[in-house]
């Protein structure tokens, strides 16, 4: 329960939830509707809430990110003519600090054929239900991400219109520039509090302003919403390295699908052409690269690769992926984008089919999750500026969710390789991985004489003969004994 009150005479207004959206754009819908206290406050952000004395505010539902806060802080806090008693919302309350926003972004109207990635991020947060602070250790990286010095916040879903892409594009690139622009934590504890942590001489995460930001793993919704992201990403830190793993492309150009040629501009911006807008605008450096290309080409010939590589891409396609192993993708992907600003992109259709059915533009012959987990974790220690999980589609999943599922794991690796980067290892987990127990000589007579060891197959056959032996020579014995007096009469 969430309680809110008036300003002056404390008179509460109980909901039943509220839903954390970008409130500046005001576009929650539910059946319940509570009268706001009819005296102005003077909060700054009143007027970019619009809200009026005597309008209605919707309430609606918020699914958390396995146990993320949404709320930092249980004080009073005066917000647009309400008290918020119990807890503080994140993009309203500018004082609730963080260092990596988890966002969703419910959109699909720039999917080509199936729609239902815009309930992908409630799918997503509904797979994250076991990850809770108590067991989300990280064997492989050392690391709990919710039990570290990157402090983590689910910042609900992005309200968009599904009505007009590029009115979308505006509220998505509005509310992740909001994101990016709060300040870090600080004080003990904190990631600022923490000596900076060069490479090559140049800190991490260091914007053109000379400042650290927030980062976000975003969750989709269609891959159209790279898009804004790269171009919000683009005003704080400059064009950045794209790291896409994805069975399609994604640099089509408008006219792949013939209706931009009739002259219309939505048509053009569809979730197979965000990063051909993306290069075409400056947002992406000459060291991007695609991984788990398998998709078909359009065309009679190589023209779209011809594209992709001037758009500053390379790729590397899921066949020469059976070739190098897990590691010399990493080492491929490494070499290729340096120590730049990396925005990693994963659509989920990466992965065959077979293990992650719920997306829109399946095609066989994918990745499987170990192999993407792998690699993910193995991209630690590159400057990530931010991620997301897209195409998402729960309509199309099996009945045990395992694409959402998939997706949620995904997420839990990249936000323990964000947690990994700023951090000193030894700060953050003083206990190491304990060594593997191998048993010494010494060791394996002690077993055998304690607990019993489990025997070769050379000693277990020598046992066998042996009382085989015994228990056939008696007979023998007692039978030639029996029948001696009658084989010496017959002779």
């Amino acid at each position: 329960m969430i309680r809110l009150s008036c300003n002056e005479t404390d008179e509460p207004i109980t909901v039943c939830d509220i839903e954390v959206k970008r409130l500046s754009l005001l576009s929650i819908h539910h059946h319940v509707h509570h009268k706001v206290c009819p005296v102005r406050g003077q909060h700054p952000r009143c007027g970019r809430l619009g809200i009026r004395a005597g309008e209605q505010v919707g309430c609606a539902r918020l699914l958390l990110l396995g146990h993320l806060d949404v709320c930092a802080s249980p004080a009073r806090k005066v917000v647009c003519d309400v008290v918020i008693c119990s807890h503080v919302c994140s993009l309203v309350n500018e004082d609730v600090h963080y260092d990596v926003a988890v966002l969703g972004v419910p959109i699909d109207t720039a999917v080509s054929y199936r729609p239902g990635a815009r309930f992908g991020p409630r799918a997503i947060r509904q797979g994250s239900a076991r990850q809770t602070v108590f067991r989300s250790f990280n064997p492989v990286l050392g690391i709990n991400p919710y039990v570290s010095q990157t402090k983590f916040m689910d910042c609900g879903d992005v309200p968009v219109t599904p009505f007009d892409n590029n009115l979308a594009f505006r509220q998505i690139e509005e509310a992740y520039d909001d994101i990016i622009a709060r300040p870090l934590p600080t004080g003990p504890g904190s990631i600022e509090a923490l000596p900076p942590k060069t490479s090559k001489g140049r800190p991490t995460f260091v914007a053109k302003d000379g400042k650290s930001h927030p980062r976000v793993a975003l969750m989709g919704g269609d891959h159209s919403v790279a898009l804004p992201v790269l171009r919000s990403l683009n005003k704080v830190y400059g064009p950045v390295s794209v790291i896409h793993f994805d069975s399609h492309l994604d640099t089509w150009a408008p006219t792949a699908y013939g209706a931009a040629s009739w002259g219309s501009d939505i048509s053009g911006y569809t979730h197979g052409t965000m990063f051909y807008h993306a290069a075409n605008e400056g947002l992406i450096r000459n060291s991007s690269i695609h991984v788990g290309l398998r998709g078909p080409l359009s065309g009679t010939d190589y023209v779209d690769y011809h594209r992709d590589s001037s758009l500053g891409f390379t790729y590397l396609e899921t066949w020469e992926m059976d070739t190098l192993g897990t590691d010399g993708v990493v080492e491929a992907i490494k070499e290729r984008v340096g120590d730049t600003p990396v925005y990693l992109s994963i659509d989920i259709d990466v992965l065959d089919p077979s293990i992650a059915p719920g997306t829109g533009t399946p095609v066989s012959g994918g990745l499987t999750s170990r192999e993407l987990r792998s690699m993910v974790r193995m991209l630690k220690g590159l400057n990530l500026v931010g991620c997301e999980v897209v195409e998402v589609s729960p309509p199309y999943d099996s009945n045990g969710e395992v694409t959402a599922l998939a997706a949620a794991e995904l997420l839990y690796e990249m936000m323990s390789i964000m947690a990994l980067r700023p951090l000193d290892k030894k700060s953050i987990d003083p206990y190491e991985r304990p060594p593997r127990w191998e048993p010494t000589s010494k060791d394996v007579k002690t077993c055998a004489c304690e607990h019993g060891s489990a025997p070769s197959a050379l000693t277990s056959s020598v046992k066998y003969l042996f009382l085989s032996l015994l228990l056939i020579l008696p007979a023998v014995y007692f039978t030639l004994k029996r029948d001696a007096p009658r084989l010496t009469a017959e002779k």
